[in-house]
């Protein structure tokens, strides 16, 4: 949306020219990330997301020198949005990664552990009473959460997953739904798990006939109320990135590191791999086999 003015602020600051064709490239990386993640108005994030942006490119990996070399444009970048006053204060600020640390997903989470964590919430989702809204609006929104929750568990997804999806993308019948691609993931087919199929029966059921999209509004933010509430029900719990790493975990164990890059939409899978050709009932199956989530 500003790659213009943040071109023309280059130049003004004296900038070469290879060394703005580069800035710019390290935007898009950015914004790509802000649109799979869902966060819409990248213009205002805290450092916190710039934070979460760093541990992205950690676990890609992409080294410290690099990670340092983005930031900085970033920061450069909202130097830019404060300059023509777009923003009241750059979120980058002084941030800068310091040393080469290797990438561990702490804390994580079993097969079992991540199944009960699921059932856990789907009671707390259930026992929470209503409170100055309808009964019918307490029903679809509790519908609504779990989904988001299972999402999470069962497919590894994030918001800006959840963002893309349709009503179309959901097959029943098959037990199987379609993630569609992003600026930088592959589509990709994925089975659903047993306890899905009637949660989102019930949840279609209910939705506007005219409602194309699974969500209205934007994912992310349900998302980000049900990790905060995972918090309150488990210490464990401390974010999205953890959860989601574990159940990547759990798939890299199972099916080996190509099959998991399949299944989280990688876009350096090898295009000759079997299982971006694999049948979705055949899929299905071999999850089945594993007793992945069973």
């Amino acid at each position: 949306m500003y790659k213009e003015q943040y071109n023309e602020y280059l130049i003004d600051i004296g900038q070469a020219d290879s060394t703005i064709e580069q800035h710019l490239k390290n935007l898009d990386y950015y914004l790509d990330w802000c649109d799979e993640m869902g966060i819409e108005e990248h213009e205002f994030v805290s450092r916190g997301t710039i934070l979460e942006y760093t541990k992205h490119m950690q676990s890609i990996p992409v080294g410290v020198g690099t990670q340092n070399i983005r930031i900085n444009g970033l920061r450069h970048y909202y130097q830019c949005l404060l300059f023509n006053r777009i923003i009241a204060k750059n979120p980058v600020g002084t941030f800068t990664v310091r040393g080469a640390k290797k990438t561990v997903v702490k804390d994580a989470l079993s097969e079992e552990e991540l199944l009960e964590l699921y059932q856990q919430y789907v009671y707390f989702r259930d026992s929470q009473p209503r409170k100055n809204i309808s009964e019918e609006m307490k029903i679809i929104t509790d519908l609504r959460y779990k989904v988001v929750m299972s999402f999470i568990i069962f497919q590894g997804m994030h918001g800006g997953d959840m963002d893309r999806l349709l009503r179309s993308d959901i097959n029943l019948e098959n037990g199987v739904i379609t993630i569609v691609a992003g600026r930088r993931t592959n589509e990709r087919n994925l089975p659903l798990h047993q306890s899905q199929i009637i949660l989102l029966y019930r949840y279609l059921e209910l939705l506007p006939s005219s409602q194309e999209k699974l969500f209205v509004g934007t994912a992310h933010n349900i998302v980000t109320k049900v990790i905060n509430e995972l918090k309150g029900l488990n210490s464990r719990i401390g974010n999205l990135s953890q959860i989601r790493s574990s159940v990547i975990i759990q798939w890299t164990s199972m099916f080996g590191k190509r099959k998991a890059q399949y299944m989280t939409g990688h876009k350096w899978v090898s295009s000759t791999e079997i299982y971006q050709k694999q049948d979705t009932k055949e899929l299905t199956a071999l999850i089945e086999a594993h007793h992945l989530f069973a």
